[in-house]
Parts: C-alpha cells; structure tokens; sequence
C-alpha cells in the first residue's frame, strides 16, 4: 500500500546474498576508483556550525522538511520527518548517520506522478560531518558510473568513516545549518 519510491531500502546480510545470487564480486578490489575518501579522524574541522541542519524539499506545490539534529557525543545526526523522530524498526533506536549528502539536481514529475532526477553531469550539495557543514561539488559521468564529490576548487572530499545518509533533492529546495 505504499508507493515504490517509499519503499526502497536494503538490509545487512541480505545484500550478500543477493549479490552472491545474481553473481555480483563482493570482494574489495584495490585497483578500482570508487571516488571516496574516508578517515577515521574528524572529517571536518571547519566549515558552518551544523548542529541542525533542515532539509526543505519543494517541488512543485509539494514540500517536506527533514531535520537532522547532531550529538557530539555520539558525533552521528539523528533524523526526524513529519514530527517524529525516525527509529530502526527492528530494534526502535534512533536511526543516525556520520555523513549527510544533500546533493540538489533538476527534478520534475513524470506522466505516472513520479519524481525524476537527472543525475549525469554535476550540481551543487552540501555535506555534514562532525558537527560542521560545507559546499560541495557532485559529479556523474553515466548512470553506471559512481558519484564523486569535491570542494568548490576540485579536492576531492573526505567523509567520515560511517554510515551516509544522501538526499537527492530538487534544485528549489532550500536547506538551512544552525
């Protein structure tokens, strides 16, 4: 009862099994760019103070707001849409990430009233980390390639190691860091 693009979402030791199944490689292999860069350490030293950042959604006359909300002490953004606080369904604690990708991109409504975005080429995003906030570039050459994500002078973007969350948002949307 709820619409696909609701409803996508992947977990653990399933994903194994069905790259195993299909025949995908599950194995790391150095020689290959993934275009990421990870540290342990703080990824970001610098940037705007983002100890909450919302996340305004717009489309047309459709709008939702997200609110990641950070924990120094944990060093994780805990999450929140429609007034709740989002939970792991499995376990009801909070579900957190390290690195927030909000990456805008041309978005319009197809004949089905599905959102689509164009993600080839390059836009603008912001990433948050570690409690900070800055600009960032994203780049695709074609849809099986990997995105790659740099500063505005084309260094290329370290993240903390740790689970992401990425919005792929309309361009109107509006974002605001406190």
């Amino acid at each position: 009862g709820i619409a696909r693009m609701h409803c996508l979402m992947a977990k653990g030791d399933g994903l194994y099994a069905a790259a195993e199944k299909k025949g995908y490689s599950i194995e790391f292999n150095p020689d290959k760019d993934y275009r990421m860069n990870f540290t342990d350490e703080l990824a970001l030293t610098e940037g705007d103070p983002a100890g909450t950042v919302t996340l305004t959604f717009q489309l047309s006359n459709s709008h939702k707001k997200s609110i990641f909300t950070y924990n120094a002490e944990t060093g994780l953004y805990a999450f929140s849409q429609y007034g709740k606080d989002m939970v792991d369904g499995n376990n009801d604690l909070p579900v957190t990430f390290r690195n927030l990708f909000f990456l805008f991109a041309n978005t319009w409504t197809d004949a089905n009233g599905y959102h689509v975005s164009n993600l080839i080429g390059s836009g603008d995003g912001w990433f948050a980390c570690d409690g900070y906030i800055i600009p960032i570039i994203w780049n695709r050459e074609s849809d099986t390639e990997p995105f790659s994500f740099t500063l505005a002078d084309g260094t290329p973007l370290i993240q903390g190691v740790g689970n992401s969350y990425i919005a792929i948002a309309p361009t109107q949307s509006s974002l605001e860091a406190e």
